[in-house]
């Protein structure tokens, strides 16, 4: 079993959620197809790193990879209202005008997904996968590409944790989420089914974990920039009003809890004996 068959299934789940999106606005399909396009380019950049000369990723999925931008920026605010309201609820309180504000950005949003999704036919997908499946698993039996895969899943967690030693700041903790989720979607694929990196002795489940915890922070990241935003462009009753003062508080206190409880996973993770 090779890349290209990965690579099929991903396309076609795409393609099926695009369908969808383009009828509705179903959050699940947002998520399902940004989650295709993620792995996706993860394959690319595997690839990429092992015949730079054949692959690109920015290249082969320039289309697609707009769609993942947008697509992204909608998630974000489907999960943002998620969030607004679940604290409303715990705080018996309605933020009103603040998820107004985002119900607009919603809808801008998906008016610039879909127009990027009519672009995208199921023709390029059964392409590139006829291209991976000549350029790449014909040069490569099974056991070779289960190498490929263990290699490049371990580099970057090693490179993850290379970037835990230089700093423990935001922008260090963004970079590690990104490679952990990148070598948990590796590990994930068809074509390599579950391994274990040799040197760090971690599996899918371990990285599933840490890689949650840090998109819980980086949530609340998110969350902190909208309202900043939000909080900008409102008139002077939102910005002294004692309701979003709580709610700020609220929100700097959860970032600053699971940004520790994210320092501490990662830590126990990456250099666990």
């Amino acid at each position: 079993m090779g890349i290209a068959d990965d690579f099929t299934r991903l396309g076609l789940s795409y393609c099926h959620h695009r369908d969808i999106l383009l009828r509705s606005q179903d959050e699940i399909s947002v998520h399902q197809l940004r989650l295709s396009v993620k792995k996706m380019r993860a394959l690319f950049d595997l690839m990429e790193s092992i015949a730079p000369e054949r692959f690109s990723t920015s290249a082969h999925l320039g289309e697609i990879r707009q769609v993942f931008r947008y697509s992204s920026a909608l998630r974000d605010l489907q999960v943002q209202k998620g969030i607004f309201h679940d604290i409303g609820k715990l705080k018996q309180k309605k933020y009103t005008s603040l998820i107004s504000f985002l119900d607009q950005l919603e809808k801008q949003q998906f008016t610039q997904l879909r127009k990027k999704l009519r672009k995208t036919g199921d023709q390029v997908f059964t392409m590139l996968s006829d291209y991976i499946a000549v350029t790449f698993d014909s040069r490569y039996d099974e056991a070779e590409i289960r190498q490929i895969f263990k290699w490049r899943a371990t580099g970057l967690l090693r490179d993850a944790a290379g970037i835990f030693d230089t700093g423990y700041e935001a922008k260090a903790l963004h970079e590690i989420r990104r490679k952990v989720k990148q070598a948990y979607f590796l590990m994930k694929f068809r074509a390599i089914k579950n391994i274990r990196t040799k040197d760090m002795q971690l599996g899918s489940a371990a990285l599933h974990r840490l890689e949650e915890r840090l998109g819980s922070w980086n949530d609340t990241e998110v969350s902190l920039d909208y309202f900043k935003t939000f909080r900008k462009g409102s008139g002077r009753e939102v910005k002294e009003s004692a309701i979003y003062r709580d709610l700020h508080r609220e929100l700097k206190e959860r970032n600053t809890h699971l940004y520790l409880a994210s320092l501490f996973l990662v830590s126990k993770t990456l250099f666990r004996k």
